[in-house]
């Protein structure tokens, strides 16, 4: 069953936009937009994301993602969160602020990003999306974490992952 929650109440409130995460000796993960849709829905593995986000918050660990996230998150929230009514108009609004609001690190894409990406797309097969956060993971040197286990086994040998607990 999927839960109703106001996206202010954990994201955005929680710590100023402008202060910094992850101490530098913090593991940092890459984060996938799947991580970020489920501290907001409980879909499977809602459960090892939000305590993520916890371990975040408490400077436990650092978070990078990609510019794209941003957008996907909002696309995705919109579709699964808002249209069947999980997630009132306020809490959507403000849940697309969430990855910048909390202090994640947004990497920009650019076109040589694109380019990699493309072809980590074309060589394993991947979304194109997925594809960005694997060239960052592969770029960083961070493990990938994410929702999705078929993202996660056709990376296999070539990044780290970690892939969300069932819930």
């Amino acid at each position: 069953m999927a839960e109703t929650r106001d996206a202010s109440a954990d994201a955005t409130a929680m710590v100023p936009v402008q202060e910094a995460h992850g101490p530098s000796t913090a593991q940092t993960y890459v984060v996938d937009t799947g991580v970020f849709v489920r501290w907001f829905l409980a879909q499977d593995g809602y459960e090892h994301a939000r305590e993520i986000q916890k371990r975040f918050v408490l400077d436990e660990i650092a978070l990078v993602t990609t510019d794209i996230a941003r957008i996907e998150l909002a696309h995705v929230l919109r579709n699964k969160g808002y249209v069947p009514r999980l997630l009132d108009r306020n809490s959507y609004v403000k849940a697309v602020r969430a990855i910048d609001d909390l202090g994640v690190e947004i990497r920009p894409t650019d076109a040589e990003t694109l380019e990699r990406a493309a072809d980590w797309a074309v060589q394993l097969s991947l979304r194109f999306f997925d594809a960005l956060f694997v060239d960052l993971a592969v770029q960083t040197g961070c493990p990938l974490l994410t929702s999705d286990i078929r993202l996660a086994r056709a990376v296999t040998g070539y990044i780290s992952t970690e892939v969300l607990r069932p819930s």
